[in-house]
């Protein structure tokens, strides 16, 4: 089996799933339950052009504003890109380590030149859930004649919208097509897919999730093949996938049976769709404090076939598994709980954030208060 190359970027603005919550406060503390290296100031980029022997990295990464989404009470995305390998890991003064999958060991130092900034792109769930239409977020996405993906919303009063830039992959896609530059070998990002409700607004699973969408009598072959088209779209423009569990639930809560049924439904019902990936994310970074990072159903999951895994946690941490099986990272959460402590001036926020980030600028001035929780204050 190929081994993925997954770029994991200490250095860069990695988000984490819809689902996923921040737990780090004010302590630092990783969420894989382990200590993490923390670097208290912004690492400095490194001076070094990229030597003959490394990978030429001299259109890898531009600079790039974020850019602020509509709709939703948080931004979500995360910053991975997987493109071919073993696992890239930035070190304190921007050097980058190339990992593999398998020892869990450095194989080789690149560079990237000085005055790029990497940035590394993943994206949680993309279920688009049934249960949230007429809500006036976005139902699905689908493919325009040129072979674009945008998305696709039925308003509650019946009109039909067709978007580029509600939704982060056709925002993306446009930019880079725009600005070839900004990427590496065309590479966007790596959409980690549940499958509870299906996948990109398509009602693929074996089983309607509640009652209405079962009274829609849905031809599941006809969504399946949506799907399809969709995917073959975005893997034209440079997308990846990998697996965030099937049901996106606490899985450290799962007997045993229910966590290997939970595997082997996304294998079946998703991974047949999206081909075979070694990337796997914890939903809500839950892994039991690393207590599934190993033993026999952290084995299940290297025996299906996954190799690099993915928790949340506002510190830079990277490591072999405890067990030997595959490679462990944290990636660094940007929601809109985010802005809130930073706001509040928790200490492992203000430090893991501000040389990554300008809140101001980021903030949804239309975005309703937290409840229970002080507005930001943006001036």
């Amino acid at each position: 089996m190929k081994k993925p190359l997954c770029l994991i970027l200490a250095i860069v603005l990695m988000l984490v799933s819809a689902g996923c919550s921040d737990s780090v406060k004010d302590g630092g503390a990783s969420t894989n339950g382990e200590e993490s290296s923390i670097q208290s100031e912004a690492p400095q980029q490194s001076e070094i052009s990229s030597p003959e022997e490394s990978v030429n990295a001299s259109e890898f990464l531009g600079e790039a504003d974020l850019v602020p989404l509509e709709g939703g009470k948080n931004f979500h995305s995360k910053y991975t890109i997987e493109i071919d390998g073993t696992i890239i890991f930035a070190g304190q003064y921007g050097e980058l380590a190339l990992f593999d999958a398998e020892s869990g060991k450095a194989v080789k130092t690149l560079y990237l030149p000085k005055g790029k900034k990497p940035l590394i792109l993943t994206f949680d769930d993309v279920t688009y859930d049934f249960r949230k239409q007429g809500s006036g977020m976005v139902d699905k996405l689908i493919v325009d004649e040129d072979g674009y993906v945008c998305t696709y919303t039925k308003m509650a009063d019946g009109t039909e919208v067709i978007s580029y830039d509600n939704e982060h992959f056709p925002v993306l896609n446009a930019y880079v097509r725009e600005h070839p530059d900004f990427t590496f070998r065309g590479a966007r990002g790596t959409l980690f897919f549940t499958g509870f409700d299906g996948i990109l607004g398509y009602r693929t699973q074996s089983e309607p999730i509640n009652a209405a969408e079962a009274a829609l009598k849905l031809d599941r072959n006809a969504e399946i093949e949506g799907a399809k088209k969709v995917l073959a779209a975005l893997s034209a423009e440079g997308w990846t996938y990998g697996s965030h569990s099937y049901n996106h639930r606490h899985m450290p809560r799962y007997t045993v049976a229910e966590f290997k049924e939970d595997t082997d439904m996304w294998l079946r019902e998703v991974g047949s769709l999206v081909g075979e990936t070694q990337l796997f994310c914890w939903p809500y970074g839950d892994h039991g404090s690393g207590s599934l990072r190993k033993g026999d159903l952290h084995k299940y999951l290297y025996d299906s076939g996954f190799r690099i895994f993915f928790g949340c946690g506002s510190a830079r941490y990277v490591a072999q598994e405890p067990d030997g099986l595959g490679i462990f990272t944290d990636r660094k959460g940007m929601t809109g709980n985010v802005l809130y402590y930073i706001e509040m001036e928790y200490k492992a926020y203000l430090r893991d954030y501000l040389y990554l980030i300008d809140p101001d600028k980021m903030w949804d001035p239309l975005r309703l208060p937290y409840k229970y929780k002080p507005p930001y204050k943006s001036d």
